[in-house]
C-alpha cells in the first residue's frame, strides 16, 4: 500500500504558502507517518523558511525538491508563485533519499554519490528512481548514463531539470535543489524506490516531424555541424527561410536506433561563421533527425490523447499518485491555455487522485517500457 498526501497554497507570505501545503499534506495522511516527500516551489520564497517548516512538521523525512518555471496539483491549480508539496507512506514500499553536490566538478561521482547514499536506506534492488537535478548542467545524459550503469536498466529515471520563472524583469538564471533542510545549487536529489511497485509513465512529443528525415553527419556533443549535405544553420534555412536565428519553435525529433521512437531537442545558440547549431543536449553522430512544429491547439490535443492511452494501459490494480513533468518551452507556447494541461489529467485521471508536478528545464523519462530514459525537451512525461 502506498498513501500520498498533497498541498498546494499560493501566498506571497513564504510561512502561510507552506503551511497550508502542510496542512492539507496532514489532513490526507491521518495518523499515518510518511517516510519521504517532494517539494516544488517558486524561486521568490524564502526556502530556508520553507524547508525548516516541513522538516519540523514532518521530523525524519527524506524531503527531495526543487524551484521551477510553474508549479501545479489537484489540490490547488497551476501557479507561478506557490509551495506545492506531496509526502509518501508505505507499508511495502521502501523510499530513500540521496544527493550529489556540486555536479559541473565530477558528474559521475557526484551522481554515484547520491546513489550510494539513497541506497543505504533500502534493503532490496530500487525499481524506479525520481531526480531534480541543477536546471543548467551541460551534459544531463552524462548524469543519465551513470544513473543507470549504478541502478540498473531495470530501475528507470524520472524527473525533471529545476527551473525558475524568467521574468523580463530579472536576468537572473540560477535554480535551487533541495534535500531535506539543504538548499542547493549544482545539486542532484534523488528518490529511490524498491519493493513490489507498479507504475506506467508517457511521454508526450506534442511537436509534430515535418520535412524529409535526414542523418546528422558531423556533431560533437550538443553542437551539430552538419545534417545531411547542408550546414546545420542551412538545413534550417533550406525549410524555414533565411532568419537571422535558428527558429526555436522548430526544435528537432531525434529518433531512436528503432526508428519509431524520437525524442525532442530543443536550440540553445548558433554559430554564424561555421553554419553550426548547439543544442540544450547531445545530438548524436549519425542518428536520423526531422524538423518539428506545433500549434497550441496539437499540444492540448495530443496531451488528452497520450494520456488516455496511459491509464488505459496502467498495469496495477489501483492508483496511488501520479506525477507529471513538463517543459517551460510547452508553458510558453500554451500561454493562458497552460492550465489545461492539469485539467487533462484531472480529467482522464480518477477523481480525487493526488496529482503533483512542475514545468522544468528539461525531462528525463525511457521513451517506452524496457528503453533506456533519455533526456527531453519540449516534452510532458506523465507517470502514474
Amino acid at each position: 500500500m502506498i498513501k500520498a498526501g498533497l498541498g498546494q497554497a499560493e501566498c506571497v507570505d513564504t510561512l502561510n504558502a507552506t503551511r497550508l501545503a502542510i496542512g492539507g499534506c496532514k489532513e490526507q495522511m491521518g495518523h499515518l507517518i510518511p517516510q519521504a516527500g517532494i517539494v516544488f516551489a517558486c524561486i521568490d520564497f524564502d526556502h530556508r523558511l520553507m524547508l525548516d517548516e516541513i522538516i519540523r512538521s514532518f521530523p525524519g523525512i527524506d524531503l527531495i525538491g526543487c524551484t521551477t518555471a510553474g508549479e501545479f496539483s489537484s489540490a490547488y491549480d497551476f501557479s507561478d508563485d506557490s509551495v506545492a508539496l506531496m509526502v509518501l507512506y508505505s507499508d511495502t514500499i521502501e523510499i530513500s533519499a540521496g544527493v550529489g553536490r556540486n555536479i559541473p566538478e565530477n558528474p559521475e561521482s557526484v551522481t554515484k554519490a547520491a546513489i550510494h547514499q539513497a541506497k543505504k536506506g533500502l534493503s532490496q534492488h530500487p525499481s524506479l528512481c525520481l531526480t531534480f537535478p541543477e536546471g543548467h548542467i551541460r551534459f544531463p545524459e552524462m548524469l543519465l548514463d551513470t544513473l543507470t550503469d549504478e541502478l540498473g536498466h531495470d530501475c528507470p529515471v524520472f524527473g525533471g531539470r529545476a527551473g525558475r520563472y524568467l521574468d523580463h524583469l530579472s536576468k537572473k538564471t540560477y535554480t535551487r535543489q533541495f534535500f531535506k533542510n539543504e538548499i542547493l545549487e549544482d545539486g542532484l536529489p534523488l528518490l529511490l524506490l524498491a519493493g513490489p511497485l507498479e507504475f506506467g509513465f508517457s511521454v508526450d512529443n506534442s511537436w509534430q516531424p515535418v520535412g524529409r528525415p535526414t542523418r546528422v553527419t558531423a556533431s560533437k556533443g550538443s553542437t551539430v555541424m552538419r545534417i545531411g549535405d547542408f550546414k546545420a544553420l542551412d538545413f534550417y534555412r533550406h525549410y524555414l527561410g533565411k532568419h537571422t536565428y535558428p527558429a526555436v519553435e522548430f526544435p528537432l525529433a531525434v529518433y531512436e536506433a528503432d526508428g519509431e521512437h524520437f525524442y525532442i531537442r530543443g536550440i540553445s545558440g548558433y554559430n554564424e561563421a561555421d553554419g553550426s547549431i548547439t543544442f540544450l543536449a547531445n545530438v548524436p553522430e549519425g542518428a536520423i533527425v526531422q524538423l518539428t512544429e506545433v500549434i497550441r491547439d496539437s499540444i492540448i490535443e495530443s496531451t488528452g490523447e497520450g494520456i488516455q492511452k496511459l491509464t488505459q494501459a496502467y498495469p496495477g490494480e489501483k492508483l496511488a499518485f501520479a506525477l507529471a513533468f513538463s517543459c517551460a518551452l510547452r508553458k510558453y507556447i500554451l500561454g493562458t491555455q497552460t492550465p489545461k494541461e492539469l485539467q487533462l489529467l484531472k480529467t482522464h485521471l480518477p477523481p480525487h487522485l493526488p496529482i503533483i508536478g512542475f514545468y522544468s528545464f528539461g525531462e528525463f523519462s525511457p521513451l517506452a517500457r524496457h528503453h533506456p530514459s533519455r533526456f527531453h525537451n519540449a516534452t510532458l512525461v506523465s507517470l502514474l
